[in-house]
């Protein structure tokens, strides 16, 4: 499944005001994809000052199985 989350990025390269914008399954997988959100931290570019970003959009994809990865 996948969630669709769109957010602001404030001036502490913080995300706020995250909100699902479209999901599959529906409600299936929203809590997780904001909490993932919330917990991102971004920067500015170099040389750049820091500022707030509106509107920044990103699809949280999710997959059952990759478990392969955590084998000893």
């Amino acid at each position: 499944g996948y969630v669709v989350v769109r957010y602001d990025v404030d001036a502490d390269g913080r995300t706020v005001n995250a909100r699902v914008v479209e999901a599959e399954p529906e409600d299936g997988f929203d809590a997780a994809a904001l909490a993932t959100v919330a917990s991102w931290r971004f920067r500015p570019a170099r040389g750049a000052q820091p500022r707030r970003v509106e509107g920044v959009q990103s699809r949280v994809q999710f997959s059952l199985g990759g478990g392969e990865a955590y084998r000893d």
